[in-house]
Order: structure tokens, then C-alpha cells, then sequence
């Protein structure tokens, strides 16, 4: 049987289901799930890492003592187990650690009725909780409701947070995440002894918002390319259309210049008035067919301009943005484009 002192540890027949209670972070909150019938697997390897324990401890070898009284008490949970690892993470000089070993273990012999196991398990805490070492993490602001807190990986009940936590001796990351949220990292060397570290975690900074492509792995070069090319193809419409207006101001252009012609050979005439009223007539028809060719000179050009604007600035994929200006040159006698930019 494994022992503690006089202690016998207890077989662990008839218990269903055990708790320990969770203080600080020396106590981990956990419902403890037992079998009431243990394999002999299971008390075979408790019974045998619970000898190696004692025997490491009788060589002073704390750490491996420490390692297989954990591994006995894994195999098989019992006070006695649990009082024993309290004893030898003692003489570690982890305190906060023993601690908790011994305010568990008052639990579950408290559960099993073994009262004088209690007794001793609450008397070694009592003793040394005066000389533990604490953490206190506390928010500036209010944390988020989905905050999560580890502390050398462990996770710290919300609960917990603001309140002193037992802590041993050594370096402590502390880890803080929330959704959307991006995670912070903090660090502490606590001192052997009596004392309290605070580390006061500030308000978390937003995760940068990820701009998830459209399929095929295009992302905006592909939607300005779809935008460029229809951009191009009305450009080249209106452009079109202005070519055809043109050629109708040539048309009428050619026209007035040959009613024109014809009225200075009608005007030439002798001065009746059937002539009088050709040479009229045939000057207005010239006129009409002027101003109409310029109208749609004008229109032709403007159509054009635009026209290639539109096709000249459409986004591409493979270019940068292009700075185009198409301007309208008209004179008396005639019509053009001017095009300022940087191709």
C-alpha cells in the first residue's frame, strides 16, 4: 500500500466521482470522473511510479519524485498520492504548486470520508500558504466577453482574473486572445517568498480585416480588367459614331461647296428675276449645307474625343492608369483633335 507517514492509502472502491475545487491558479478547476472498479493495470503502474517516488525523495532527486507521484496519481487518484507530491514540489520550492497538491487532496479525502487525512492535507496548505507568491491580472478597460487568458499555457477562469493567483517562482508568459482581436503577450519572473507581481494587460488592438479575393486569385486586377475592357468597347462605339458623323459633315460640306459654286455662275447672269431668285435660293441652300456640316463636324469630333478617352483611360492588368485629354480644334476652315497625356 502507498503511504504517507503513518498514512495507508486507501483503496479506492466505492467512490464514483470526485471534484476538486479551482483557487487561484495553484487549484485547477475540474470535475474528476473515477471509476468505482480501477483496472489492475491501473493500480499495478500507480502502485509502482508511487515507489519510485519515495525512493527518488530518499536520493533527494525532487524532480523525478515529483514526476512519478504526478504519473501514480494519474494512474490512480488518491489523497495519499496527491500529499506526497505536495511534500516533494515543497521541497522544490514550489509552493503554489504544493499548495494546490495539498488543498486537492483535503478535497478528496474529504470526499471519502477520511478525515484525518483532511486534517493533515489542510494543515501542511495552512502552513506554508503565508509564504506563497501571487499574480494578479487585471484589464485596462473592460476585457472582451470572449477573452481567453492562459498563463504558461494553462487557461485562468475569467473568474480568477482581478484575483490573487498562487504562483511558483520562475518566468510566466501570459497569453490574452479574442475574436477579431489581435493576441497579446505578457511576461513575469516571480521572486521566491511572500510578495504579489501585477501585470495589467492593455486593451487589445482590432486583427487587421482580410480581403479574401474572388475566385481564381484575380483580386482587383481582374475586376478593373473586366470594367477596362467594356469601358473600351462603348469608347470604341462612340468613337465609330463619330467617324460616321463626320463623314456626314463632309458629305454636306462637299454639297455646300457645290450649290456655292453653282450660285456664282447663276449670280453671274444677267440681272432678271428668275435668275435673281436662283442666284437667292442656291446662296441659302449653300449656307444651310454649311452650317449643317459644321453642326455635325462639331458633334463628329466631340463623339470622337470622347470616344477615344474612354478607351484610352479603360483600366488594364497589365498597365498603369493612363492620364489622357482629348480636346476638339476647330477653325473656319476645319476641325481636328488635340490630345494631351502621358501614355
Amino acid at each position: 500500500m502507498r503511504s504517507l507517514g503513518t498514512l495507508q492509502r486507501p483503496s479506492a472502491f466505492g467512490l464514483t466521482r470526485l471534484s476538486r475545487t479551482f483557487f487561484g491558479a495553484a487549484l485547477v478547476a475540474a470535475a474528476m470522473s473515477f471509476s468505482s472498479v480501477a483496472s489492475a493495470n491501473d493500480f499495478a503502474l500507480a502502485e509502482k511510479l508511487f515507489k519510485d517516488g519515495l525512493k527518488a525523495m530518499e536520493s533527494n532527486d525532487y524532480n523525478t519524485a515529483c514526476k512519478s507521484f504526478a504519473g501514480s496519481n494519474e494512474a490512480d487518484p488518491s489523497p495519499g498520492t496527491l500529499m506526497n507530491l505536495g511534500t516533494c514540489q515543497e521541497k522544490q520550492g514550489n509552493l503554489a504548486s504544493a499548495w494546490g497538491s495539498y488543498q486537492t487532496a483535503a478535497g478528496m479525502a474529504e470526499q471519502r470520508g477520511q478525515n484525518e487525512r483532511v486534517t493533515i492535507a489542510r494543515a501542511a496548505a495552512a502552513k506554508i500558504e503565508p509564504q506563497l507568491h501571487k499574480l494578479v491580472i487585471v484589464f485596462k478597460g473592460a476585457p472582451p466577453d470572449d477573452v481567453v487568458v492562459t498563463r504558461n499555457g494553462f487557461s485562468i477562469p475569467k473568474l480568477a482574473l482581478g484575483s490573487d493567483i498562487p504562483i511558483d517562482p520562475g518566468e510566466h508568459a501570459v497569453e490574452v486572445s479574442a475574436k477579431g482581436k489581435k493576441k497579446w503577450t505578457g511576461r513575469i519572473v516571480a521572486k521566491a517568498g511572500p510578495g504579489t507581481d501585477r501585470l495589467e494587460v492593455p486593451t487589445l488592438e482590432d486583427e487587421p480585416v482580410a480581403i479574401t479575393p474572388p475566385p481564381g486569385g484575380g483580386s482587383d486586377v481582374a475586376v478593373d480588367s473586366k470594367r477596362g475592357n467594356t469601358q473600351r468597347i462603348i469608347g470604341g462605339v462612340v468613337t465609330g459614331t463619330g467617324v460616321a458623323v463626320g463623314g456626314a459633315a463632309l458629305v454636306f460640306q462637299i454639297i455646300a461647296l457645290s450649290v456655292d459654286s453653282k450660285s456664282k455662275t447663276t449670280c453671274a447672269l444677267p440681272r432678271e428675276q428668275d435668275v435673281n431668285n436662283a442666284c437667292q435660293s442656291q446662296k441659302d441652300a449653300a449656307k444651310t449645307n454649311q452650317a449643317a456640316a459644321i453642326g455635325l463636324g462639331i458633334t463628329g469630333v466631340l463623339a470622337i474625343g470622347v470616344g477615344l478617352t474612354l478607351i484610352f483611360t479603360a483600366p488594364s492588368s497589365s498597365s498603369k492608369a493612363t492620364a489622357i485629354r482629348v480636346l476638339p480644334d476647330m477653325g473656319p476652315n476645319g476641325g481636328g483633335l488635340t490630345v494631351l497625356g502621358r501614355f
